[in-house]
């Protein structure tokens, strides 16, 4: 008999916790992890009693244990054991059936475990999944495996693609854009190499904020009050003119301002 690493969940458990609210809509729809998995997982060590095998009535727990020790399905039961999800995947080949009743399953048995129940209700595991009788049948199946390895949990699954799609960026960057063979510089890559620049040193520092300081002057010209007054008045005359005629602007028009080289600041 396998002992699974002889894991304990004794301690595990709540002692006062209250049971989840029920949506009667719950049982009708494919399951979405809702608890958090114990720090520990036990399936089949029968002294244990929050093994998962366990929670399964006698007749469900002994065709789980006659499957889980027949001798035809070693290779599987091994890669179990080593918690190897990809190769366990490729053995046994999974259907999305086995997909659904496998996040079903370790739902049910998570909730039992945080509600201090005793069982785990097969119903809800194959509600609108399958009938009662395929779940028998794949209990009986070496895809009993894929059922009883627990699935990744969802924040470190996205964790590790988060990982990866750095370590993919960081490859990108790490390409030459330049071709030695022939000298040509791959332009579309180096824009390319910009843009994730720009993307991971926002992500690391923020953006960058402009602050642009502009000197100003008063300069005394000696003028009269009467003469400023004409001389708004001859502006005000010439805008009227310029508002009623399209404004096609000259280089001369343009008026330079002066000011200090911005300063960035992050």
């Amino acid at each position: 008999m396998v002992n699974n690493n002889g894991f304990n969940l004794s301690d595990l458990v709540p002692q006062d916790a209250n049971p989840a609210s029920e949506s009667p809509l719950r049982h009708s729809l494919p399951a979405v992890q809702e608890t958090k998995p114990p720090a520990e997982i036990d399936v089949v060590t029968i002294d244990n009693p929050r093994a998962l095998v366990n929670f399964f009535s006698e007749g469900y727990k002994a065709n789980v244990l006659e499957t889980f020790n027949k001798q035809e399905y070693e290779e599987a039961r091994a890669l179990y054991l080593l918690g190897d999800n990809g190769a366990l995947e490729r053995k046994v080949a999974p259907t999305r059936i086995d997909h659904a009743l496998r996040s079903n399953l370790w739902t049910q048995y998570y909730r039992a475990l945080e509600t201090g129940s005793n069982r785990i209700n097969v119903a809800a595991v194959v509600a609108g999944v399958t009938t009662q009788q395929t779940f028998e049948r794949i209990v009986k199946s070496p895809r009993l495996f894929w059922l009883l390895l627990p699935p990744t949990d969802y924040t470190v699954a996205n964790r590790r693609a988060h990982e990866r799609g750095l370590d993919r960026l960081h490859s990108i960057l790490e390409i030459d854009p330049v071709d030695h063979k022939t000298g040509k510089t791959n332009t579309a890559l180096i824009n390319l190499q910009i843009k994730i620049f720009a993307l991971l040193d926002t992500r690391l520092n923020g953006p960058i904020t402009h602050k642009h300081e502009i000197t100003t002057k008063n300069v005394h010209l000696g003028i009269t009050a009467d003469q400023v007054q004409k001389l708004y008045q001859e502006t005000q005359q010439q805008v009227e003119k310029l508002s009623e005629q399209d404004i096609v602007l000259r280089d001369s028009d343009i008026i330079e301002i002066q000011t200090h080289e911005p300063d960035y600041k992050r």
